[in-house]
């Protein structure tokens, strides 16, 4: 591993990526100046290569040229017939389409509860169809893929008749919405087969089962949202992202089993792609997933060869063909973060792990030195979809490792008895469970450890400058021979680590030292503090976004949460619940009756947080902040869940609030009789950002000096409508987090402050 590399296939492998890439992003000119260029470079650098004309040497010189011409073809061929899918499918208005589910439903945010999953389509049902095509005599095809919005979650794999309106989102996206469900298939053989070992885990013990499930097949369904939230905090939640180590154990299982029959080369080597192909079809094809698939064929064909196969030219392959034949991996993240793990530990480790053997065990070196590379590498990747690094997430990678094995290797069995046996699955499952234990512990400490999460600068500026970081340490320890300069270039790696933390610690200090009311910049969704003590406030709502809400409480300094209030079981303010568990203790919870038994509810539940259904009149006080439920309705209501918001009127020391969740008509007529006269207040958080359905009178009786809007920029939704933004501005000030970020509020003896808005807002 620590000799020369064969790095042959490299440059392929990165034009053909780059070009697809360009192509995907509408780039044709881009991608083809880039495959032309490289044809010129390479007949140019062929001929300069020897004196006599080498065929070899040609071929292998203009292979990247030949490779990014192939992308351009195959990329934009695959981009071309996804618009034309779905320009056909956009004009087809209502169709019907049997589908199969590819992915696992993620729920989306505001409205009526609904999931959104991509699918494959098998067959356009006659009559459902419509006869329609778009401009440029696209057709509806079987083979396309589209996305289905479901007012209820459907298992990946699982063949359903649909019907529903369909339109093109102007990117190639097509998307069915408000499907309805005709009728749904049998199960097939694959899904059977999840089903059999889902049945084996399900046995487990509550604390591990979604873990186990997780790390054995990538399905983190039933992980609760706290346990998920801390694996991120720890720096764990690629272990349940199946991806090479999956791969690296069942070929060492299977290589073991078909060497131990003294089977021949070409038996081992099918051995390996059907037992690797068969595993991936089960778990489904994620971007880490065909990557490892790749590898595992490239292992396969070493073995076949009698050559061990070796790690970048395997790597390289698997992108050049993988690019190639599936062009949209070239814009996964995912897909781009397990390509930078393995480079890493291919090319970076073994340089790590000689520095450290300087001080350490070799073994113990060489073991420390993957997970501190891999780590390192998808770094930059990462704070593009997560702001914030993870320090501890090396020691706890290498002390979980440990128990890593054991939990795949059983989970595998599991998998692998699960249709013949359940008992004997069960088995397994439980004792992957135990092996589980000491992973979910270290999460749960790391969670729990000072500065468990480091702040980091956002958007391009905070990517580059932890590339450059990367590209420092690297820098550092490929120079063999100049001490010195290692030494400067490791002083300005952690300059740059250091000034990046400082900086961005203090652009997120809070926007007022003193505030009694909080509207965190949540993105769309809602999230309100109201200060309850020094280090601790009652919370109305999380929003979708973990980071965003863990960083207001930090920023903030809150620590503790008496009360946490979710108004309605929708993802933009309930989807952020296990990062609120994960951060700040929550001693007790009140929930809209119509999120009762929901997935916020369950992940209270689980942390061992009381939780209650308020009714109208119901008052709690912690500290120095006082609320009173002003409207609760029953699960019964005809209404929906957005009328189902518990409406709160709160005092957080002084400072008086009414926040009316995402009341629509209905609720907020109903609301309007729940006292007599006007209701003066500080504050009034807008009901559903800021959405066009708001009721006059209610706006009217409510006289608030200043107005709330939390609302995420450039949002689709249209929020916050102008009708809405002209009610409301009529006598007070209007501050909206997509225009101002974080608003804050206090209420002391100078009078009621606010945070200024860095840009001008209705008056």
């Amino acid at each position: 591993m620590t000799g020369t590399h064969d790095a042959r296939l490299v440059p392929s492998a990165i034009a053909a990526w780059a070009v697809a890439w360009a192509v995907a992003h509408d780039r044709e000119g881009a991608a083809a100046l880039v495959a032309c260029l490289l044809g010129v470079a390479a007949v140019g650098l062929a001929a300069l290569a020897t004196a006599r004309w080498r065929p070899t040497v040609a071929a292998m010189l203009a292979l990247p040229a030949v490779a990014a011409a192939v992308a351009v073809v195959v990329a934009g061929g695959e981009r071309d017939a996804a618009r034309c899918d779905a320009q056909a499918l956009d004009a087809a208005g209502t169709v019907r389409v049997e589908v199969v589910m590819s992915d696992e439903p993620r729920a989306l945010s505001g409205g009526e509860r609904r999931w959104m999953a991509p699918a494959h389509v098998m067959a356009w049902e006659p009559g459902g169809r419509q006869e329609a095509a778009a401009e440029g005599g696209c057709a509806l095809r079987a083979g396309a893929t589209l996305s289905v919005v479901l007012h209820e979650p459907l298992d990946r794999g699982t063949r359903v008749l649909v019907e529903g309106a369909a339109s093109w989102q102007g990117t190639g996206d097509a998307v069915l919405w408000s499907a309805r469900i005709v009728a749904v298939g049998p199960p097939g053989a694959l899904l059977q087969w999840r089903g059999a070992l889902h049945e084996a885990v399900a046995r487990v013990d509550p604390a591990v089962r979604g873990l186990v499930s997780g790390m054995v097949t990538g399905d983190t369904s039933t992980m609760p949202a706290l346990q998920v939230e801390r694996m991120r905090t720890a720096g764990l939640a690629h272990l349940t992202a199946v991806s090479g180590a999956h791969f690296a154990i069942l070929i060492i299982a299977v290589g073991a089993i078909v060497s131990a029959l003294r089977a021949p080369r070409p038996v081992r080597a099918c051995a390996v792609v059907g037992v690797a192909g068969l595993f991936a079809a089960v778990v489904g094809p994620e971007a880490s997933v065909v990557r490892a698939l790749a590898m595992a064929c490239a292992v396969a064909l070493g073995i076949a060869w009698g050559r061990p196969a070796r790690g970048l030219p395997a790597l390289a392959a698997g992108v050049l063909v993988l690019v190639l034949v599936m062009p949209t991996v070239a814009t996964s993240l995912g897909f781009a973060m397990s390509v930078a793990a393995v480079a890493a530990i291919v090319l970076w480790s073994p340089l790590v792990a000689r520095m450290l053997a300087r001080r350490l065990p070799p073994a113990l070196a060489r073991v420390m030195a993957v997970p501190l590379v891999a780590q390192a590498a998808v770094t930059p990747l990462v704070l593009v979809i997560e702001p914030g690094l993870t320090p501890y997430a090396v020691p706890a990678n290498l002390i979980a490792g440990l128990a890593v094995p054991a939990v795949m290797g059983l989970g595998a069995l599991a998998l692998v008895v699960a249709p013949v046996s359940a008992e004997g699955a069960a088995v397994l499952a439980h004792g992957a469970g135990l092996a589980a234990r000491p992973i979910a512990g270290v999460a749960d400490a790391v969670a729990w450890a000072p500065a468990a999460r480091l702040a980091w600068p956002e958007g391009s500026w905070g990517v580059g400058l932890a590339a450059f970081v990367v590209v420092t340490g690297i820098l550092a320890t490929a120079l063999t021979g100049a001490r010195r300069a290692r030494w400067i270039l490791a002083v300005i790696g952690c300059a740059t680590l250091a000034a990046g933390i400082w900086l961005q610690g203090a652009r997120g200090a809070t926007v007022m030292a003193d505030w009694d009311v909080v509207a965190c910049d949540v993105g769309q969704g809602d999230m309100m503090l109201l200060r309850a003590g020094p280090s601790s406030a009652i919370v109305i709502d999380t929003g979708p976004d973990g980071d965003l809400a863990r960083r207001c409480l930090r920023d903030h300094g809150v620590d503790a949460v008496p009360l946490l209030i979710l108004t309605h079981p929708h993802a933009d303010h309930d989807g952020a619940v296990g990062a609120v568990l994960a951060t700040a203790p929550v001693q007790a919870a009140w929930i809209s009756a119509a999120g009762d038994g929901g997935a916020a509810h369950v992940a209270l539940t689980n942390a061992a947080v009381p939780v209650d259904v308020p009714h109208e009149g119901q008052a709690l006080t912690a500290g120095q902040a006082h609320v009173v439920v002003l409207s609760s309705l029953h699960r019964d209501t005809a209404l929906g869940a957005n009328d189902a918001s518990v409406v709160v009127l709160a005092n957080a020391d002084g400072a008086s609030v009414i926040a009316l969740g995402d009341l629509e008509e209905a609720g907020q007529r109903a609301l309007v009789g729940r006292w007599d006269g006007d209701l003066s207040v500080d504050v009034v958080k807008v009901a559903h950002h800021g959405s066009a359905v708001q009721h006059a009178a209610l706006v009217s009786r409510i006289d608030a000096t200043v107005t709330m809007v939390s609302v995420g920029a450039d949002n689709t939704y249209g929020h916050p409508a102008a009708p809405a933004l002209e009610l409301y501005a009529r006598d007070g000030v209007v501050l909206r987090t997509d225009l101002c970020g974080t608003v804050a509020l206090a209420r002391d003896e100078r009078g009621l402050r606010w945070s200024q808005c860095p840009r001008d807002v209705a008056r």
